[in-house]
């Protein structure tokens, strides 16, 4: 038996994320006029400090130099406030460097980019959904050669992996009954596995449609209900290359959206994954093999959503992360829009926030705008 022990604090926002970081504050050598930004905040060694006072000793006189007295500390705190009060320029940088009072030498030291987080893109699951009434209309395919259709673009497009599901989970969706969900996913699967190289997977919470998925040429179980539903599911999901774990609030979508609470959205989605993952590795499955999803949408109020992708870190200390945010309803609430074909610029932010927090795998409709999104990153964050 595998167990698994909970974290008793989450993982620390990384600096470059955290709004509330501040510079350290210039002491009072370093605000005088002339001193730059590269030593701004840097204490002033006993060697700096005896060098300036040489350099002010009337008795250490060159050839060809006048004698400078030091200024009195008095002094120079009016020098420093009069320069701190004085008003700011209001002409704009291009007057400044055509005046030549604004300058660029190159080869100055750069702003360090060592801060920012490593970003690592995640591997694409696409969306391929054989129903009549998923919630985004382009991913629907109702017949079997309009799902290996959409199949084929997505890998044409980029996908790493094809999901292909024959029952809508959608808040407040019914479910189908075996005979129509296998109906709908076997024989695609079946032609998908002959044609293509990329894994497939089968979301379902049926054990004996999972179990006809494997057998069919599928290689990952993606279950919403993190092997609940059915008692024999865990029994099937041993046999799979690998197995999505996913939090959903109750026991079927259907009602999971009836006024979802926590006590801490973040720790009590932890614990149930954990504990999935225990009882899988109970069951006689290899942990090292499961996904496991904090289930956005599937449950959850607005706030409950953004916690959980925020704090996505946390659960990746217990296992890989699989996320499926693509234009879920939750970004219409940030801002409202007219539905689904409207939410690809916030299902690609959050696809770069997923790059930067260490996701795996994530699930999305729209596979050719992500990968370039996320190859945008990789080529920035591999330059020198």
């Amino acid at each position: 038996m595998v167990k698994t022990s909970m974290p008793s604090s989450r993982l620390p926002a990384p600096k470059s994320l955290s709004h509330n970081y501040k510079a350290p504050r210039p002491n009072a050598f370093d605000l005088r006029l002339g001193a730059t930004s590269e030593h701004a905040g840097r204490p002033v060694s006993e060697e700096q400090q005896r060098r300036k006072s040489k350099a002010f000793d009337p008795s250490n006189k060159k050839k060809g130099r006048e004698t400078r007295s030091r200024p009195s500390s008095s002094s120079l705190v009016a020098h420093i406030a009069t320069a701190m009060l004085a008003p700011r320029s209001s002409k704009s940088t291009l007057e400044r460097v055509s005046e030549g009072s604004c300058s660029y030498e190159r080869g100055s030291k750069r702003a360090s980019a060592t801060a920012l987080p490593s970003f690592r893109a995640p591997k694409l699951m696409g969306i391929v959904n054989v129903t009549p009434d998923s919630f985004h209309a382009p991913s629907r395919a109702v017949s079997k050669e309009s799902a290996i259709e959409l199949a084929g673009r997505l890998i044409e497009e980029g996908a790493d992996i094809l999901d292909i599901g024959g029952q809508s989970t959608r808040p407040g969706s019914a479910p189908v009954s075996f005979d129509e969900e296998r109906a709908r996913v076997i024989p695609v699967i079946k032609a998908l596995a002959k044609s293509v190289k990329v894994p497939i997977s089968v979301d379902t919470d049926k054990a004996m449609v999972a179990a006809e998925a494997l057998d069919a040429g599928a290689r990952i179980i993606n279950d919403v209900t993190a092997l609940r539903a059915d008692p024999g599911m865990s029994r099937v999901a041993v046999r799979a290359e690998r197995v999505v774990l996913m939090h959903m609030l109750g026991d079927s979508p259907a009602k999971m959206q009836n006024d979802p609470r926590y006590a801490d959205v973040v720790a009590d989605v932890s614990q149930f994954l954990a504990a999935r993952l225990a009882a899988f590795a109970d069951a006689g499955g290899d942990p090292r093999r499961v996904w496991i999803d904090p289930g956005i949408g599937f449950g959850k109020t607005l706030d409950h959503n953004l916690a959980l992708i925020k704090h996505v870190r946390d659960f990746i200390r217990i296992a890989p992360v699989l996320l499926g945010v693509s234009r879920k309803s939750f970004f219409g609430k940030i801002r409202p829009d007219g539905g689904t074909d409207e939410r690809l610029p916030g299902s690609l932010s959050v696809a770069v926030w997923a790059g930067f927090a260490g996701v795996d795998v994530l699930r999305v409709h729209d596979v050719a705008a992500t990968k370039r999104a996320l190859e945008a990153l990789t080529a920035v964050a591999g330059v020198a």
